[in-house]
């Protein structure tokens, strides 16, 4: 029930994304976000010393699962809609690694992760890509979803994936950030990211090792559940049949996918 209850934390903070945006905080760059959460994480961890390790393979997955979906999302010049619905395939993608692995894809894992797809573009607005160029763009946003999800599975296992990967991670999103412009960050972004982002992070470096991958994966879309939810509750906007439906499918994407998970275990 612990696994449950942090999961369930980490994407209500997600899910309260919408509050920078009521609140009128500046656009921080995404890559400035993560890479002072992730400096800071990785100075947390080092503190234990069984966390004072190195591997290629913890490095490539700090890099794989934080900063190359970052970097090739910022690259595709995708709307937010369009990007939220392509990270909803994420569980997808990370039951079809998980059954690469095992050698047996469980099909009732993958009509649920399908059903959060369906969830996901029932409330949000979705077009196709209209041109060669847009094509383009999705290739390169999808190709960040893919590293997001091999990550993912690979993780876990990896040795020192939470302080020298993640520094390995913070040091090329510091380089990413100093050369698109200076840093500038105001008190309130601060708070957010001590408050918000830097909690979820610590929540989602504990869950990795302790849930497995594709109940972990709910994590990409229980968060767009929650923003419609909290949204229309604090802001009394209409809940449309459409949007209620998406949720529903969001809410029992993510419960079938976390029990078929344990029955797994």
């Amino acid at each position: 029930m612990r696994q449950i209850a942090a999961l369930l934390l980490l994407c209500f903070l997600w899910g309260m994304e919408w509050l920078r945006e009521l609140l009128i905080l500046p656009a921080t760059p995404s890559t400035l976000r993560a890479a002072i959460t992730c400096t800071f994480a990785a100075l947390l961890y080092a503190l234990f010393p069984r966390e004072r390790c190195s591997s290629w393979r913890g490095i490539a997955s700090a890099l794989g699962l934080f900063v190359f979906p970052i970097l090739l999302q910022q690259a595709a010049h995708l709307s937010g809609y369009t990007s939220a619905a392509l990270w909803a395939l994420t569980p997808v993608l990370i039951v079809v690694v998980c059954g690469a692995q095992a050698a047996g894809l469980r099909q009732e894992m993958l009509i649920a992760a399908l059903a959060g797809v369906a969830g996901t573009l029932l409330i949000l607005p979705f077009q196709f890509p209209a041109s060669v160029t847009d094509g383009l763009h999705w290739l390169i946003l999808l190709a960040g979803i893919v590293s997001a999800a091999v990550a993912s599975v690979i993780a876990p296992e990896a040795a020192g994936f939470r302080t020298s990967g993640l520094l390995s991670g913070a040091a090329v999103l510091w380089i990413a950030t100093l050369a698109r412009r200076p840093i500038s960050l105001s008190l309130p972004e601060l708070l957010w990211i001590a408050c918000i982002d830097l909690p979820a992070m610590l929540l989602l470096l504990w869950l990795l090792p302790q849930m497995r991958p594709e109940a972990l994966s709910t994590r990409y879309l229980l968060p767009m559940a929650i923003t419609t939810l909290t949204s229309w509750i604090a802001l009394h906007q209409q809940m449309t049949v459409r949007f209620a439906s998406g949720t529903i499918l969001l809410i029992a994407s993510s419960m079938s996918l976390i029990l078929l998970a344990r029955r797994t275990a």
